[in-house]
């Protein structure tokens, strides 16, 4: 039937009266969830972290190809912020385009993911936890090996000098 006989149908106009107020109330549900998003995305840019974490909350795999879900912590189109990711993986295609992935800050991303994801927040902040941890040892390890390179640049560069006695002695104590 053509879409202006529907307009017509009287029996229609029931349902799209219920399909607004839903609408106005999975938007409101939609606009809190965010809102709490936001609060947590504001509490973690305080530490100032730096650091990427992921949490699979869903994953199938069948034959050659994979599809998995994830929600992290990351920088997302140039922000910080918790997000969800999607990957699909064919491992019939070359190597180097056997992996697809789609990338959303948590707000922008389809809605099902966010309802699917929300369990797996605590994940993500513990997750978050031990990379950060890894992360500040890994630092702390690399540091040793900089500062030794420094130390050994500037000797090369800047040797030690004699003491004004000992060039007055002509080189003897």
């Amino acid at each position: 039937m053509p879409l202006s006989e529907g307009g017509n149908n009287p029996a229609i106009a029931p349902s799209l009266e219920q399909l607004s107020k839903t609408a106005i109330s999975l938007n409101k549900a939609s606009d809190r969830l965010n809102q709490a998003i936001n609060q947590l995305n504001e509490a973690l840019k305080k530490l100032n972290l730096g650091v990427s974490s992921w949490v699979t909350f869903y994953s199938d795999e069948e034959g050659p190809f994979s599809d998995w879900h994830e929600i992290g912590y990351g920088k997302i189109n140039g922000k910080w912020g918790i997000g969800i990711r999607k990957s699909f993986e064919d491992l019939n295609c070359p190597q180097d385009n056997q992996v697809e992935t789609t990338e959303w800050q948590f707000s922008e991303a389809p809605r099902e993911m966010r309802v699917q994801a929300i369990p797996f927040l605590s994940k993500v902040i513990e997750q978050l936890n031990k990379d950060a941890e890894m992360t500040t040892q890994a630092i702390t390890e690399k540091t040793v090996d900089a500062e030794k390179l420094a130390q050994a640049i500037e000797a090369i560069l800047d040797p030690p000098r004699r003491s004004v006695d000992t060039r007055n002695a002509g080189g003897k104590q």
